[in-house]
C-alpha cells in the first residue's frame, strides 16, 4: 500500500482556497506527525481523501490500510457525520487519541500565519474553538511534538 499514491490519485486536480494543489496539505499534516508512528503518518496523508474523493473506507481497507489508521480517518472525515455540527465533529474525534493527534496536524497547517494572511485573515474562530478541545484530549508532550513541525506560532496558545 502506498498512501501517497493513494492521496495522489484522490486530489489529483483540487487546490485549496489559494489555488496551491491540494496535495500539499495532506503531505503536510502527514509531516506534522512524523514524531508519530507510521499508522498515524499514513492517517495524516489521507485523512481528506473519503471527505474529497469518491475512495470509500473499503477501498482503503482493500488497499492495505490498517483498521487502526480507518478508524481515525473515519472519524475525521467529516461526511461521514452528516449529523454533527463543526464542533461536535471535533469532540467526536476527541474520542480517539489517533483521530485527535491527526486533527491537531490539519488544524495547525490550516492555521499556519503566511496562510491566514494570504487568506485576508483573521482565521475562522471555530478553529481556535476546535483546538482548546482538540489539545485537552491527548498528552501536552504529543500536541508539542506537533506544533513545533507543523506550526511553532500556536505554541503560544499552550501556555
Amino acid at each position: 500500500m502506498d498512501a501517497n499514491q493513494i492521496a495522489r490519485r484522490a486530489h489529483a486536480g483540487q487546490v485549496d482556497k489559494l489555488g496551491v494543489d491540494y496535495i500539499h496539505h495532506v503531505e503536510a499534516v502527514a509531516d506534522g506527525l512524523a514524531a508519530f508512528d507510521l499508522d498515524l503518518q499514513i492517517a495524516g496523508m489521507l485523512h481528506d481523501v473519503v471527505e474529497d474523493s469518491d475512495i470509500t473506507l473499503d477501498d482503503l481497507r482493500s488497499a492495505g490500510v490498517s483498521e487502526r489508521t480507518l478508524r481515525a480517518i473515519e472519524l475525521v472525515s467529516r461526511n461521514l457525520h452528516p449529523e454533527l455540527d463543526y464542533l461536535q465533529g471535533i469532540e467526536r474525534v476527541c474520542e480517539s487519541y489517533d483521530a485527535t493527534l491527526v486533527k491537531i496536524s490539519d488544524n495547525a497547517h490550516n492555521s499556519l500565519p503566511a496562510r491566514i494572511e494570504a487568506l485576508g485573515g483573521p482565521p475562522h474562530p471555530r478553529y481556535a474553538a476546535a483546538r482548546s478541545l482538540l489539545y485537552t484530549a491527548v498528552r501536552r508532550e504529543d500536541v508539542e511534538l506537533i506544533l513545533r513541525r507543523a506550526n511553532p506560532a500556536l505554541m503560544a496558545e499552550l501556555t
